[in-house]
Formats: C-alpha cells, sequence, structure tokens
C-alpha cells in the first residue's frame, strides 16, 4: 500500500490484528489511544476493534498483514 495523503476515513478491522511494516518513508498514525510515530523499518500494530487513520509525513510503502489471532511480542529470553 502506498498512501501519499491522509486517510479521507476512519478504519477499524473488526476481524482481526492488522500489522503494518514500513518499509519505506514516515508518518504518523492516529488511534483512538493516540498518535504514533512510524519511521522506516518498524512494525506497527493496530489491534481488532481499535479505531486508526494514516497520516503519510511523505509518500510511504506499507506492508499490511492481518491475522485473526492476536499479535504478541516473540519471547527474547
Amino acid at each position: 500500500w502506498k498512501p501519499r495523503e491522509p486517510m479521507r476515513h476512519l478504519a477499524r478491522n473488526a476481524d482481526g490484528d492488522e500489522v503494518f511494516f514500513i518499509h519505506q518513508g514516515h508518518g504518523r498514525l492516529q488511534t483512538e489511544y493516540g498518535w504514533l510515530p512510524a519511521q522506516q523499518g518498524q512494525y506497527v500494530v493496530a489491534p481488532k476493534g481499535v479505531t486508526y487513520r494514516w497520516y503519510p509525513q511523505q509518500a510511504m510503502t506499507l506492508l499490511l498483514f492481518e491475522t485473526t489471532t492476536p499479535v504478541r511480542q516473540p519471547d527474547r529470553g
């Protein structure tokens, strides 16, 4: 996905979590909990049921994964 301008509408996934990988560019994700800065090389998770809107600060390239099981961080121990 290559958003070049802010999303016009809010989005919410009622079926599962969404994981965005920022391949290129940077921007901010507006959620009901506040703003999340996002830059190249990062993963951003929008949990199931959370309302969000992307605001790219320059042209972005995002890879989107959708999963019906909750996203958890791996055990790094």
